[in-house]
């Protein structure tokens, strides 16, 4: 029989600890304390196999993003909004400058046509919760946009590839219902508000506001290795990688 919360609480205040935070994960624990001469400094203690502490440390991990992100709103000099679905249309002009300078450094970056980003908007539309697609503004200006949707393949695995016209009717109900997952195709900042704050809190914001509606966990899609900067953040937010593919060219 392994230790209590209380026993385990005891031991870390003997150490000169106090328990901010616990979570539990199929059946497992993890802990977070403070040190009590340092609030800084933090420590993690986390059970169980490597799925389960994979999931509390990530868990665990968001409490140093949501004290960054709290110091960033008392601040008050960025706010966050949504699109009104009555002008969404006035967004395109927008996000057309989020994509091509947040996206420029990346090779063989080009310029996004508007047909092109009304396009994508037309499909974020259909599926979208406008609760979740967020912009950040600062300095009087639209700085940053962080959309997250729901995970679609979540309905789509009940709707049998829609080979027969019932298997729509299918999918419609399943869309109805709100997925587990969130999926999180992209994080565009300016350059000149990159390492400002934005992105922490768009982070926290949307993380916040999907926990809020149901969500339990969030897809945050691929990154390229020609792009360092996404997987820097997902690290700072306490992210991992789990997964690296490679593309591999046959030789004509």
């Amino acid at each position: 029989m392994g230790a209590t919360d209380a026993e385990l609480a005891a031991a870390f205040e003997a150490d000169g600890y106090l328990v901010q935070r616990i979570e539990r994960y199929a059946g497992h624990r993890g802990f977070l304390a403070r040190s009590m001469e340092d609030p800084t400094r933090t420590v993690l203690y986390v059970e169980g196999p490597p799925f389960a502490r994979g999931y509390l440390i990530g868990l665990l991990a968001w409490e140093k993003v949501e004290r960054m992100a709290d110091r960033i709103r008392k601040r008050g000099w960025i706010t966050i909004r949504t699109p009104d679905r009555n002008r969404w249309r006035d967004e395109i002009p927008v996000v057309k400058e989020l994509l091509d300078k947040a996206l420029a450094h990346l090779p063989g970056a080009m310029p996004w046509q508007p047909e092109t980003v009304e396009a994508l908007m037309v499909q974020f539309l259909r599926i979208a919760d406008l609760d979740l697609i967020l912009f950040a503004e600062a300095d009087g200006r639209t700085v940053g946009w962080f959309p997250g949707i729901p995970n679609v393949n979540e309905a789509l695995i009940h709707a049998n590839g829609l080979r027969c016209p019932w298997d729509w009717l299918r999918l419609a109900a399943h869309m109805r219902r709100t997925p587990k997952c969130m999926s999180v195709k992209s994080v565009l900042v300016l350059p000149e508000y990159w390492r400002s704050g934005v992105a922490i809190l768009l982070f926290d914001e949307l993380r916040r506001r999907a926990r809020a509606k149901g969500y339990t966990w969030a897809d945050l899609s691929l990154t390229g290795s020609e792009n360092p900067f996404t997987p820097d953040l997902a690290a700072r937010l306490g992210g991992r990688v789990y997964k690296r593919y490679r593309v591999y060219r046959i030789a004509t």
